[in-house]
């Protein structure tokens, strides 16, 4: 598949996953006057993003290509926004072209902690949802959509490395599957 193809199978699985957490968010404003929808399509993002970010540093270089994806993908926030020693209108793609592969590990190393929180937020968040319909797998779907945007941007650099899919399920995984089944069995408890 061309690289166009490969982010366009992405793009529409992040609107599926964008079209999911809209659904939880209603959910979740129906039960809390106070919540804000813009924090679970936020958070979204940030899981898309963080994860791609960890699988593109799997084989040992960050292409152009792979920080022009990672800055399309998402609609509603960039985490490269979050670094202060960053300049406004920087990008990944910007990164990819003039930064050393090693400045790009440790930028994004950076952004581990704080990025894992937010997922565990989503987590938290949504699993609450996902706990009070038992008949309908949420996480499953989430995970369906945010694996094809992962399988296709492993391939978007021209080549398939096994070592970038099992990235890819590791940060899911720990992050954001483990405290999701925390959560729905505490909930169900």
């Amino acid at each position: 598949m061309a690289a166009q193809e490969l982010f366009n199978v992405a793009t529409e699985n992040y609107q599926k996953a964008r079209q999911l957490v809209a659904k939880m968010n209603d959910v979740v404003g129906q039960v809390r006057s106070d919540f804000n929808p813009k924090a679970g399509y936020l958070k979204l993002d940030i899981i898309v993003q963080y994860t791609l970010l960890e699988v593109a540093l799997a084989d040992g270089k960050f292409l152009p290509i792979e920080g022009e994806f990672i800055d399309k993908i998402t609609d509603t926030f960039d985490v490269i926004n979050l670094f202060d020693n960053v300049p406004r209108g920087m990008n990944w793609q910007w990164f990819a072209n003039n930064r050393s592969f090693n400045d790009i590990k440790n930028t994004i190393g950076n952004l581990r902690k704080m990025a894992q929180e937010h997922m565990q937020d989503f987590a938290s968040m949504f699993a609450i949802v996902d706990a009070a319909y038992p008949d309908y797998d949420i996480l499953a779907e989430l995970l369906k959509y945010l694996g094809l945007i992962a399988g296709a941007f492993t391939r978007i650099d021209g080549s398939h490395d096994e070592s970038e899919v099992k990235i890819a399920s590791a940060v899911t995984e720990q992050y954001l599957v483990r405290p999701w089944l925390d959560m729905m069995h505490r909930v169900r408890k």
